[in-house]
């Protein structure tokens, strides 16, 4: 399963910009809200809500010198973290839109030695974020009647799009040539692999594409060598050989 990180994709941090509200205290940002709502003291409550810096109010939130729920780390802080999140979600549409479009992928949170609200040096954490992440997603999904796109059913040569350079007219015909290919080998029983290759020779198939791709690659290399002499070479070269091994 394709897979997304809470790191690499703003919106789905803890950090992003946003207005959470807990009482009659506004945050910016969830994690703002988190350091807290942990807290007892109403002045240091304040004082985060006070400041848009989210290292200050880590900072707040994190002194083992300010008192903090008695029960913060056996389940209060993993029901704070959802409610907070949600709140996050729910209420800004941008955000809904990029959280339901992502899909089914799997969410991870991956912070160096964090096995709590992430998946750990070993990958084997709890991913509690992730989970809270895609659980909201799933309800924001369900309430918006989302389906996962259609599956396209592969189309006959779809496979050789990537061997033909995106320039030139000659394009086409090279991959109009190897579709022909293609479907002239679908023909051949499987019984008959041997005589695959044989057979399309004969029929002028592979000798065409042999002659167009040659003519291709003089013209990549000539612009290659007008444009910078230092590029690497085009990797996109169709071996006639390896075609040959496949049959």
């Amino acid at each position: 399963m394709e897979k997304l990180v809470v790191g690499d994709h703003r919106f789905l941090r803890n950090d992003y910009p946003c207005k959470i509200t807990v009482g009659q205290l506004t945050f910016s940002s969830v994690e703002h809200a988190f350091q807290a709502v942990k807290l007892l003291d109403p002045d240091l409550q304040q004082k985060i809500a006070d400041t848009s810096s989210v290292a200050d109010a880590i900072s707040i939130g994190r002194d083992r010198n300010n008192e903090i729920w008695d029960d913060w780390d056996r389940g209060r802080s993993l029901r704070v973290m959802e409610y907070l999140v949600r709140q996050k979600f729910f209420t800004d549409e941008n955000l809904i839109e990029q959280l339901v479009e992502t899909g089914d992928k799997s969410i991870e949170m991956q912070r160096p030695g964090d096995s709590y609200w992430g998946i750990g040096n070993d990958g084997n954490g709890e991913n509690h974020l992730g989970h809270i992440l895609m659980h909201i997603r799933d309800e924001l999904q369900m309430l918006r009647g989302w389906k996962p796109p259609e599956k396209k059913e592969p189309e006959p040569g779809d496979w050789l799009r990537d061997l033909h350079y995106e320039d030139g007219e000659l394009n086409d015909d090279v991959f109009n040539l190897l579709v022909e290919l293609y479907e002239k080998c679908k023909e051949i029983p499987e019984s008959a692999d041997n005589l695959a290759v044989s057979y399309l020779r004969v029929d002028g198939i592979i000798p065409d594409i042999r002659e167009l791709v040659e003519k291709i690659d003089e013209q990549h290399d000539d612009a290659e060598d007008s444009e910078d002499e230092d590029d690497d070479e085009d990797d996109s070269t169709w071996s006639l050989e390896d075609d040959e091994r496949d049959f």
